[in-house]
């Protein structure tokens, strides 16, 4: 069942990126996102925002969610570099890093862009105080916490 949602969940990303690709970088979603928490204007540059510290936790709210978004995307960019050793054919080890494996973040390579669109999402359809909480729950699972 478990399966089933997620399969649905990115399949409904899909989808809305079908319809409207991702063109922003990671750095302008999570910047527009923390305006819209902090109710920060335009009045303040991008560079002060990109230094907003979450008021949950006390980090770098910027620096904490691109670094888990940066972590996505590398892990699956150094696995395929990776020479193989195993003996597996090659379009089995590709079957295995690209399929849904758990939660750790050394398995959600494929995930990078599910992860830039659940971003936008959120943006798009949460109230401030709703991303306010999201981006604490953010910070605080960073690699960098």
């Amino acid at each position: 069942m478990g399966h089933s949602r997620a399969a649905n969940a990115l399949k409904h990303l899909d989808a809305l990126m079908a319809r409207k690709p991702l063109e922003e970088d990671i750095s302008t979603m999570v910047t527009c996102i923390i305006r819209k928490a902090y109710d920060i204007t335009d009045k303040v540059d991008d560079a002060e925002v990109r230094r907003h510290k979450c008021v949950i936790e006390g980090m770098v709210i910027h620096k904490c969610v691109t670094a888990i978004h940066r972590e996505v995307r590398s892990v699956l960019c150094t696995a395929l570099r990776c020479p193989n050793t195993t003996g597996q054919p090659a379009s089995m080890l590709r079957h295995q890093l690209l399929r849904p494996t758990g939660a750790s973040s050394s398995q959600v390579g494929w995930r990078a862009k599910y992860f830039h669109c659940a971003l936008r999402m959120c943006f798009e359809t949460m109230e401030p105080g709703r991303l306010v909480v999201l981006l604490a729950a953010m910070t605080k699972g960073s690699p960098l916490a």
